[in-house]
C-alpha cells in the first residue's frame, strides 16, 4: 500500500468521499486536506483563535494519471518485473538506480529537485550537494523521562507498542519463511516450525532495546526481506551485510534522501507481490478459513498496519470458533430433550427414538 500512495508512486490518493481514489496528479492538481481543531464542525465556524494542520495527504482537484512521476513509478515497476522474470541479479536494485538517475536529470516534469511552481527547489540542491554528513543522535539518544508512566495511559500506550511489535514480527518472521519454503521445499516443517525460529525471534526482540536507547522506532523485521530472499539470501549473511549497508548509509544521509520516492515506491509494490504469492495456501472453501483471512488481507492496507489486519482476523476466527461451538451445543441440548420425549409411553413419536453414534442422528424403531 505504501509504494502505492503519496510515499511512493501516488496512484492512490485520499478522496473525502471514497476513502481513497485514483491518483496521478501533478502538484499544482493537489488539493492537501486540513484537520479541523476539535469542536469546530466546518470551516465557517473558525476565528483567529483556532489552529488547524495542512495534511500530508490530498486529494486530486484535477489532472489524474497525468503526473510525470508517476508514469516514472510505473515504467521502472515495469521494468523490475521484466528483470526478475528474465532472472536478472538485483533486478529491483537496477530498477530503483535507473529511475533515480532519470530523476536527478534537469529539463523535464519527474526532475526530483523541481519545485511546485517549477523553478529548482534550492532546499533540495543543498542538501544533495553536501553529500555526507556526519549523524547527530544527540536529540534522541538515551533521553529518557519515566514521569509518564504516572499516567494510566502511558501502560496503555506500553502495551499497545508490545502487542505490535510482536503480532509484527512473528507475523513477518512466518511468512518470510513462507516465502522462502517456496525455494526451499521442507524449510517449513510441521506445526510451522522452521531452522532456528527460536534465535531469530530472541534476535529480534533483543534488537528493540538499543532502538529505543537509540530513540528510533522499534527494530524489527521487515517484509521487505523478502527481497533479500527473492536474489537468493539463504543465510544471516545477508541481514549482517544489509545491516553494515545500514550503518554506513547513515553518513550518506543526503545522498541517499534524494532517491525520490516513486523510485523506491516500485520496489514496495513488488515486495507485496511477493507476500501475496502466500495467499494460494488458503483452503477458500472453508469460510471458517477463508473468511478470517480475507479480514486480515483486507485491514493490513487499508488501516495502515500488519498487526491491526492479524488482530482481526484472529478476533475473526475465535468469534466463528465461539459461535460454532455455541450452535453445537444448542443441537445437544435439543437433541437431548427429544431423546428424554421419545422415551416416555405414549409419546406422538410413537415407538421411535433418536439416538447418536459417532456424532451421526439415527433413527431406531
Amino acid at each position: 500500500m505504501t509504494g502505492l500512495t503519496k510515499s511512493g508512486t501516488g496512484l492512490i490518493v485520499a478522496h473525502p468521499n471514497t476513502l481513497v481514489a485514483a491518483g496521478g496528479c501533478p502538484p499544482e492538481q493537489q488539493a492537501h486536506t486540513i484537520t479541523l481543531p476539535p469542536g469546530v464542525a466546518d470551516f465557517a465556524a473558525l476565528n483567529s483563535s483556532h489552529s488547524y494542520a495542512v495534511s500530508a495527504s490530498y486529494t486530486c482537484a484535477g489532472g489524474v494519471m497525468q503526473s510525470a512521476t508517476t508514469w516514472l513509478g510505473i515504467a521502472s515497476c515495469l521494468l523490475m518485473v521484466l528483470l526478475m522474470a528474465c532472472k536478472v541479479k538485483a533486478a529491483i536494485a537496477w530498477g530503483v538506480l535507473l529511475a533515480t538517475a532519470i530523476a536527478w536529470i534537469p529539463g523535464h516534469e519527474a526532475y526530483y529537485f523541481r519545485g511546485v511552481d517549477g523553478s529548482v527547489d534550492t532546499a533540495r540542491v543543498d542538501s544533495f550537494k553536501q553529500v555526507v554528513s556526519l549523524p547527530n543522535p544527540a536529540k534522541t539518544s538515551l533521553q529518557f523521562d519515566f514521569s509518564a508512566f504516572q499516567h494510566p495511559d502511558a501502560w496503555s500506550a506500553a502495551f499497545g507498542l508490545f502487542y505490535l511489535v510482536f503480532l509484527d514480527a512473528t507475523g513477518t518472521a512466518f511468512a518470510l519463511a513462507q516465502l522462502l519454503n517456496q525455494q526451499l521445499p521442507g524449510f517449513v516443517g510441521p506445526g510451522f516450525t522452521f531452522p532456528r525460529r527460536l534465535a531469530t525471534l530472541i534476535a529480534d526482540g533483543l534488537s528493540c532495546i538499543p532502538g529505543a536507547l537509540m530513540g528510533t522506532s522499534p527494530l524489527i523485521v521487515l517484509v521487505e526481506s523478502s527481497v533479500g530472499i527473492e536474489e537468493g539470501g539463504r543465510t544471516g549473511l545477508v541481514a549482517f551485510f544489509a545491516g553494515c549497508f545500514f550503518l554506513l548509509s547513515m553518513f550518506f544521509a543526503p545522498l541517499l534522501s534524494a532517491i525520490p520516492p516513486y523510485a523506491t515506491g516500485p520496489a514496495l509494490i513488488i515486495v507485496g507481490g511477493l507476500m501475496f504469492s502466500n495467499a494460494r495456501f488458503i483452503n477458500w472453501e472453508n469460510m471458517n478459513e477463508a473468511f478470517p483471512s480475507f479480514i486480515t488481507i483486507a485491514l493490513m492496507p487499508l488501516t495502515y498496519s500488519i498487526s491491526n489486519g492479524l488482530l482481526a482476523g484472529l478476533a475473526t476466527t475465535f468469534a466463528l470458533w465461539l459461535l460454532e461451538t455455541v450452535a453445537e451445543l444448542a443441537w445437544l441440548v435439543t437433541l437431548t430433550r427429544n431423546q428424554v420425549q421419545c422415551s416416555v409411553p405414549g409419546s406422538r413419536l410413537g415407538q421411535t427414538h433418536l439416538a447418536t453414534s459417532h456424532g451421526k442422528v439415527t433413527k431406531r424403531t
